[in-house]
């Protein structure tokens, strides 16, 4: 029995020494070939070094005769060229007509773009300098914020741009400037920065090159501050001034200098703290802002003589003199006049309108306290606009009384209203009863609770259901509404109701779609 053990652990011990024998000699096989593969690695290793040093040195090759080559064309690039993409470059983003309707903002991107060209190369450099046309854009932002250093820079910068501006050679001569002083901050004053003032006597130096001016004024400005506009100013065109605050006082008498005395190409003007009064004709001029506070009616007609072929009237009455003046015979012909907007009492307003003829009048825009049943209101307007920012007056059932006169009314618009009362649209429920012909109503900035919104979608329902010819339409911007509201006028009027914000929403999306695709493709 012992013995048969025995001769079986020798067995297996033979068999393990087999085995072993045959491992060892895998091995050796293994780490020949582990040594060769090793060696192989090293050699492709150091190869792969090799290429990838090459690699580096060619790519490096060619980014240098790439920019020789770029150095080369551009230095070769006709200068005609060059400057005409310059002026794409910057005058391709003021493409904004004369007659926008709104105070432009300062655009830092327009105001660095000539520095960005010429920091490019010294040829690039040597191109902007020389070229005043690229330097016409002087916006400045708000200062009181800054530090300074930083609101010196600025100036430093106003500085800069109005010498490169200018041409060479001839002390008169340059482009037009466009200047933007975006001080609209209400928390600041005037003396908050030496600035504003240092700034606005260096434009005024300018002020025979202004070809564009929109300002926004802190509060505390005042006429020893504003010398620059009682300059010449040949080449403007457009202006848009408003000074914040509500203590402005800004005489006006025909013994003091006149505000923008000579300015023969002007076209729009709007200036709420200034009564403009031209010594010459503006053949040009299609909207003008009149501020009438302490000024004659027979000066005011002299003004309106002066400009025939207006389309824009605005008329902001604080106080209108009695003179001696006779209302004109024939009245002033104003055939071109197709928009008043009046901020006064009704009176005033019927004195100065004596004196001109409107036929063609089609908008007003007035305050809520206005009487538009007042003698001179034309007779033939489709669309009012009632603001309600300066004058704390509700909207309530009257209110569609006082425009019911109006038979050929087509669109409505109210602007700025804290509280619309219901009793408004109650009343104007039904076109049999005013308003025959409405097609439009829009509400921007303005507030419906939730029993003055439920008598508007009630109003709309009545006007629908009575076949409205032709059928209403609904804009709304910037309004505090019920949550619920969108869906039910919605629901009413289809795609006859608009919101401005889907329409911004919309048109993210498909700018978002836009970028989407480019970086696909």
């Amino acid at each position: 029995m012992a013995s048969s053990a025995t001769s079986s652990m020798l067995a297996h011990v033979a068999l393990a020494k087999n085995s072993l024998a045959e491992i060892d000699e895998r091995r050796t096989i293994v780490r020949t070939a582990l040594d060769a593969a090793l060696a192989s690695a090293a050699s492709f290793r150091d190869e792969l070094k090799s290429l990838n040093s090459r690699h580096s040195a060619l790519l490096a090759d060619i980014s240098t005769q790439r920019s020789l080559l770029m150095r080369q064309g551009m230095s070769s690039f006709p200068t005609e060229l060059l400057r005409a993409v310059f002026l794409e470059l910057t005058d391709g983003q003021e493409k904004q007509s004369v007659d926008d309707d709104q105070c432009d903002e300062y655009d830092p991107i327009r105001a660095a773009t000539p520095f960005r060209l010429s920091a490019v190369c010294a040829r690039w450099r040597q191109v902007a300098v020389e070229f005043p046309e690229i330097w016409t854009y002087v916006g400045v932002p708000e200062l009181v914020d800054l530090e300074p250093h930083s609101a010196h820079a600025i100036y430093r910068y106003v500085k800069t741009v109005l010498q490169r501006s200018q041409s060479q050679g001839c002390q008169a001569a340059g482009q037009p400037l466009r200047i933007v002083l975006d001080w609209r901050s209400e928390d600041v004053s005037w003396d908050d920065s030496r600035y504003h003032q240092k700034i606005l006597d260096l434009i005024g130096r300018y002020a025979y090159r202004w070809g564009r001016i929109d300002a926004a004024f802190p509060k505390g400005l005042d006429p020893s501050h504003a010398l620059a506009f009682r300059r010449s100013t040949p080449m403007l065109q457009r202006v848009w001034i408003t000074l914040l605050g509500d203590e402005v006082n800004f005489p006006w008498s025909e013994s003091l200098p006149p505000y923008l005395p000579e300015c023969p190409q002007i076209r729009f003007l709007v200036a709420d703290f200034f009564f403009f009064r031209p010594t010459a004709p503006l053949p040009y001029i299609t909207t003008l802002h009149l501020a009438i506070d302490g000024v004659a009616l027979g000066v005011v007609w002299d003004v309106l003589r002066l400009t025939p072929h207006l389309r824009a009237l605005h008329l902001t009455i604080d106080d209108l003199l009695d003179d001696t003046s006779t209302t004109p015979t024939p009245p002033i012909a104003l055939a071109m006049l197709t928009t008043i907007a009046v901020y006064s009492e009704a009176e005033p307003f019927s004195r100065v309108v004596a004196g001109i003829h409107i036929p063609n009048v089609a908008t007003l825009h007035c305050g809520s306290s206005f009487d538009l049943q007042t003698e001179g209101v034309p007779d033939n307007l489709t669309e009012v606009l009632i603001d309600y920012a300066t004058e704390d007056c509700p909207m309530t059932s009257e209110a569609p009384s006082n425009i019911r006169s109006i038979d050929s009314l087509r669109r409505l618009s109210i602007a700025q209203c804290e509280h619309i009362h219901g009793s408004f649209f109650r009343a104007a429920r039904s076109p049999d009863v005013c308003w025959k012909n409405l097609c439009s109503v829009r509400l921007e900035s303005t507030t419906l609770d939730d029993d003055a919104a439920s008598d508007f979608a009630d109003f709309l329902r009545t006007r629908t259901a009575h076949g409205s010819s032709p059928p209403l339409e609904v804009h709304v911007k910037d309004c505090d509404m019920p949550k619920w509201f969108d869906a039910e006028i919605w629901h009413i009027l289809g795609d006859r109701f608009v919101h401005d914000t889907d329409l911004d929403d919309s048109k993210a999306s498909e700018s978002s779609a836009s970028s989407d695709e480019d970086v696909d493709a």
